[in-house]
C-alpha cells in the first residue's frame, strides 16, 4: 500500500503534478498515481474514503475519516454521520 494516493481528473494534469512525484520519491514516500474523471468516465470513477492515518497498521485510525468520495462527488464525513444520526447503527 502506498503512503500517498494522487488522483487527477485528466492525463493533461500529469505535468503539473510531476514535481510532486520527485519530491515524494526523494523523501522516501511511496505513492500511487491515477487519472479518474467523473465527467469522462463516470462508470470507472472509484469510490474513495480518505483516512488520516494507516488502518492497516493501527485499526483505530479507521475512525479518522477526513473525506468520502462516492461516484466522483466529495462528501464531508461529519455531515454524513449527522444525516443518519438516530437512524443507523451506533449513530
Amino acid at each position: 500500500m502506498a503512503d500517498v494516493l494522487i488522483v487527477v481528473g485528466s492525463e493533461s494534469d500529469k505535468p503539473r503534478i510531476e514535481p510532486a512525484f520527485e519530491i515524494l520519491s526523494k523523501a522516501g514516500v511511496s505513492y500511487e498515481f491515477h487519472v479518474s474523471s467523473a465527467h469522462r468516465q463516470p462508470d470507472q470513477t472509484a469510490d474513495l474514503v480518505v483516512i488520516d492515518g494507516n488502518p492497516a497498521a493501527t485499526i483505530a485510525d479507521i475512525r479518522h475519516v477526513t473525506l468520502v468520495f462516492k461516484q466522483g462527488v466529495g462528501y464531508d464525513p461529519v455531515k454524513l454521520i449527522e444525516s443518519v444520526r438516530g437512524k443507523v447503527g451506533l449513530f
